[in-house]
């Protein structure tokens, strides 16, 4: 029509300004970013993939500087990072599914700096590992957001410093794998909200500077696996009774830590577990006999090696026969006595017993030559008497036997 001015777009109406996208409604500011219009349907990723682009550009920069070393080279492997011309799907270390971004494996491709915080944009993340790299300063507690999907987080063998999240319990949905073992600088305690993770499968500290006490509600980690805590002094208290609850535990380690106390009954439940290990501990007391219903365990590591410590006390457990797949035993450095019971020679499937450095007396049983497996025996700094019996010559797989 004649009246309508020839500048105005036949297809536009004549209440919208020019400089306004058609798809943007017309009671819509001009102020509003126009790549975020309220009209689009909310399955559209405009908003999550510009954040993940963004995200993932300041992780780049933020570990490609080292904090302590400004001639340091950093990442070996950086194809297309920061590159807007190449998909995030294809760049180094990216894992998407369905076109998003749900893992970042930099595992050993020596990246330095800093974790930042805006990681925890990437609301799609469901795995991070920067293990074996150059990687300092906090761990960001933006990582631990209810809403992220987060299920391992792998920060192995790094300098790390600062305090271990106690917000780690926001992941209570979510998280299977927490490893921070490694951070020699890292401090904190193990908060006693860790036992609303009830997913988490895999929890490892071991060296470490993190102290405190092991909180009676990691009892409720019913899907607990593995457990390591080595190297870590700084950590003291007595093993909670609750942890006779981790039915599901394999690997027991706390070696070479602060804990004291006595071995717990409880433990005894654990019917799969595979690794105990309390050497280098300040533990005390008894063996427990319930440790024969230990139908899984393959390494007893009980030895004491710690100068302040009393050690473990009583006599050579004679229910070790009871423990079919038993390959490795080890109690020296304590304070055992008695005798080594015949009971020995049922041990069909050990290979290493180490009893040196106790209070042992009598005679080696003849009873050892059974031990067709057997390939180290260590008896010495006992007062046993007698000669070694002649059947020890029977064994062809024995390379070790130390005794004094």
């Amino acid at each position: 029509p004649t009246l309508i001015p020839s500048y105005v777009p036949t297809r536009a109406p004549t209440l919208i300004s020019s400089y306004m996208p058609t798809r943007v409604p017309t009671l819509i500011p001009s102020y509003i970013p126009t790549r975020v219009p309220t009209l689009v349907p909310s399955y559209m990723p405009t908003i999550m993939f510009s954040d993940t682009f963004g995200a993932l550009t300041s992780f780049y920069k933020a570990t490609n500087v080292s904090q302590t070393d400004p001639n340091q080279n950093c990442w070996t492997n950086s194809y297309g990072w920061g590159d807007a011309s190449i998909p995030m799907c294809e760049w180094y270390g990216i894992f998407c599914r369905n076109d998003t971004v749900v893992s970042i494996n930099m595992q050993g491709n020596e990246i330095c700096g800093t974790l930042p915080t805006t990681l925890g944009l990437i609301k799609t993340l469901e795995f991070l590992s920067v293990a074996d790299n150059f990687m300092t300063g906090t761990i960001p507690e933006e990582l631990f957001d209810e809403s992220m999907p987060l299920d391992t987080l792998y920060l192995v063998r790094n300098d790390f410093n600062g305090t271990f999240p106690e917000n780690v319990h926001a992941l209570r949905n979510t998280l299977m794998q927490l490893d921070v073992q490694g951070n020699p600088k890292l401090k904190g305690t193990v908060p006693t909200e860790i036992g609303l993770v009830t997913l988490l499968n895999n929890f490892q500290f071991s060296y470490t500077d993190m102290s405190g006490t092991l909180p009676s509600e990691m009892g409720l980690l019913s899907n607990l696996v593995y457990f390591y805590t080595r190297s870590v002094r700084t950590l003291t208290g007595s093993i909670p009774t609750e942890f006779g609850n981790l039915t599901s535990i394999r690997r027991f380690d706390v070696r070479q830590t602060g804990v004291t106390g006595a071995l717990p009954t409880e433990l005894g439940l654990l019917k799969n577990l595979f690794l105990l290990d309390i050497t280098s501990t300040f533990m005390t007391g008894a063996i427990p006999t319930e440790f024969g219903n230990l139908e899984s365990l393959v390494y007893m590591f009980l030895s004491s090696n710690t100068n302040d410590s009393v050690g473990l006390t009583g006599t050579f457990p004679t229910f070790l026969h009871e423990l079919p797949l038993l390959q490795q035993f080890e109690i020296s450095h304590n304070q055992f006595n008695g005798t080594l019971p015949t009971e020995i020679g049922l041990l069909e499937s050990i290979t290493n017993i180490n009893v040196a450095y106790n209070m042992m007396t009598g005679t080696i049983p003849t009873e050892i030559g059974l031990l067709s497996n057997l390939e180290e025996f260590q008896f010495f700094f006992n007062p046993f008497t007698g000669c070694l019996p002649s059947e020890v010559g029977l064994l062809d797989s024995l390379h070790t036997l130390l005794s004094m």
